[in-house]
């Protein structure tokens, strides 16, 4: 049973270090956009009307783009909001932690490779390619994405 607990704790402290890693994007690109908005007020127009306008439709090009992104963000950081990271699973699912033959697998948003308490960790989403073949597998099964072929070895 301590396995379990301290599989556990891993699992939280993954999640929570997802929601970390999204928070600080957040706070980022926010700092992005008050900052395309300063440079917008600041751009005064000039005799050179074309050298304005292009700047100005710059700025507001690039300010679509990380209003784009903040969205995403905040997509994602409702999807953690969903997920219940204390609870256990016997097969693969949202919120499960999937200890493979390949490292963890932390099936909830995709972002990637995260470092949480010196592992790395494999932030995917189940709507990913590697997460529609795990969804619904049990310990033991196995899958092959390209050249990998995983081993479930826990599910929590």
């Amino acid at each position: 049973m301590v396995c379990t607990f301290l599989f556990m704790l891993s699992k939280i402290q993954i999640h929570q270090a997802c929601f970390a890693h999204i928070k600080e994007r957040l706070t980022n690109m926010t700092e992005q956009m008050r900052q395309f908005q300063l440079a917008s007020n600041e751009d005064t127009k000039s005799s050179m009307g074309d050298k304005y306008e292009t700047s100005r439709e710059m700025i507001n090009l690039e300010k679509e783009k990380v209003a784009g992104q903040l969205n995403e963000m905040s997509k994602l950081k409702a999807t953690l909001d969903g997920i219940d990271p204390t609870k256990v699973f016997e097969k693969a699912q949202l919120g499960s932690l999937i200890e493979t033959n390949h490292g963890l697998i932390y099936i909830s948003v995709g972002l990637g490779q995260l470092k949480v308490g010196g592992e790395n960790i494999i932030i995917i989403s189940a709507v990913s390619p590697l997460g529609q073949l795990l969804l619904n597998k049990k310990q033991g099964e196995k899958v092959s994405f390209g050249p990998r072929n995983y081993e479930l070895v826990t599910i929590q």
